[in-house]
């Protein structure tokens, strides 16, 4: 049984060296029957990230679990048969719960292979402590330290090593920025001003990925609906997955505009309407009451012929709409439960072209504990704090907070910008103030 954990800061390629340690592993233990792994980390995303670097290294025919490790805790204490390999990414939140867990398969694993860093820690408020990760650490046969920052420039390394410097971390790695100057200041707007959506889709003409984090996510709902209601494309990470079906067929409906796109566009298949048809309620589009059958019979990969379409609709009026394409018309046409979504991407497929549809959106809204797997540009910090938060900074509990602002500037690998306050509690100015720094 060996254990080797990898310590390092953010951007120093930690899951990436896991994976590889990993794989050399696996080649060792394959010498008999084909070896196990269990791939696990505290949230979905952390199991994502490391189980997409380890997708091309599973041996033929070897068993893998791949999980939370709440998920995988149903699995035993042996999930699986000898010889088999633990791999755990981001075991600094894990809770002491989850850390007793994950020691029990260190100890039955023929090896083990970890990943953590404890100025990342984001789960103090489930019990996560640098404390409960020490002991796994300290038990490990290998330590690496990774020192070398990919991500993180000098300027925001500078900002978020100050922060952290008084934390307790007795396995903290030195941290060497990337080969970026960068740049850390401060704005005059907040979050909740109409103005930061200016800003914000002036970084995106700029060819920027932003991201807007927040420490507590009850400031983010009128920052989301300005952005929605500027057609700026956007991604609420705090929000579930945003359904791919709608984009599809809002795009698929707009493939009849010959305005927007002379070059690209074309008669609508069959396909096409099956796409948008599933959003729309029939009597609110006008539509006839049979349509649905001659919508099942349409050529899936034939342009459908006019006379067809034309047979969907009851009233002119309507048809002339519908076929113009208006997008005004689908989102009249449009069940409840669409409606909210398919606005947004009208108004971004108006602001943008309709070409922004099939692009992801580069700008990311969401709270620290959902944004933690996020590398973008620039970074928008959000001071704002919740009552409860408030207590906890200026009654001396600092070190959850502070760790929380330092996994948000830490994403960034151009520039971070503190944001105004936008309610009565908030971190200090002064968090922001660096060598260099400014206000803007």
């Amino acid at each position: 049984m060996t254990r080797t954990v990898i310590t390092g800061g953010p951007g120093s390629g930690k899951t990436t060296l896991a994976a590889d340690l990993a794989g050399q592993q696996l080649e060792l233990l394959g010498n008999g029957r084909p070896p196990g792994m269990l791939v696990c980390a505290p949230t979905t995303a952390g199991v994502r990230a490391v189980a997409s670097r380890l997708a091309d290294r599973r041996p033929a025919g070897s068993q893998v679990r791949v999980g939370t490790v709440r998920d995988l805790a149903s699995c035993g204490t042996r999930p699986l048969s000898a010889p088999w390999l633990l791999v755990v990414d981001q075991l600094e939140d894990c809770v002491p719960s989850e850390l007793d867990l994950v020691a029990t398969w260190a100890r039955n694993a023929a090896a083990t292979v970890a990943a953590v860093d404890v100025d990342q820690q984001i789960t103090g408020w489930a019990g996560a402590s640098p404390a409960s990760v020490s002991a796994f650490v300290h038990a490990a046969d290998r330590l690496v330290a990774l020192d070398r920052s990919h991500r993180v420039p000098a300027a925001v390394a500078d900002l978020a090593d100050r922060w952290v410097a008084g934390l307790p971390n007795p396995h903290r790695a030195a941290l060497f920025p990337a080969d970026r100057a960068g740049r850390v200041h401060r704005t005059a707007v907040s979050v909740h001003d109409p103005m930061l959506v200016d800003r914000l889709a002036a970084d995106l003409d700029r060819g920027r990925t932003v991201l807007v984090a927040a420490l507590s996510g009850a400031l983010l709902g009128p920052l989301v609906a300005n952005v929605r209601a500027a057609g700026v494309p956007c991604r609420d990470l705090t929000a579930d997955t945003p359904d791919p079906q709608v984009v599809e067929a809002l795009a698929r409906y707009l493939a009849l505009d010959e305005r927007e796109q002379p070059a690209t566009a074309r008669a609508w298949t069959g396909a096409d309407v099956r796409a948008w048809w599933p959003l729309c309620r029939a009597p609110r589009g006008g539509l006839r009451a049979e349509a649905r059958h001659i919508v099942g019979a349409l050529p899936a990969d034939r342009p459908v012929p006019f006379e067809l379409l034309a047979d969907l609709w009851g009233d002119d009026r309507i048809r002339a709409r519908a076929l113009d394409p208006d997008p005004g018309w689908l989102l009249d046409a449009a069940k409840p439960g669409y409606r909210r979504r398919l606005a947004h991407l009208v108004a971004v497929a108006e602001r943008n072209g309709h070409a922004e549809l099939a692009r992801p959106p580069r700008l990311l809204v969401g709270t620290v504990h959902s944004a933690k797997h996020v590398e973008v540009d620039v970074v928008y910090l959000a001071p704002d704090l919740t009552p409860g938060q408030a207590d906890e900074w200026w009654g001396g509990r600092r070190d959850r907070l502070t760790r929380l602002a330092y996994v948000a500037a830490t994403r960034a690998r151009l520039e971070v910008a503190g944001l105004a306050r936008a309610t009565r509690y908030a971190l200090p100015d002064s968090l922001f103030q660096t060598q260099g720094a400014s206000t803007t």
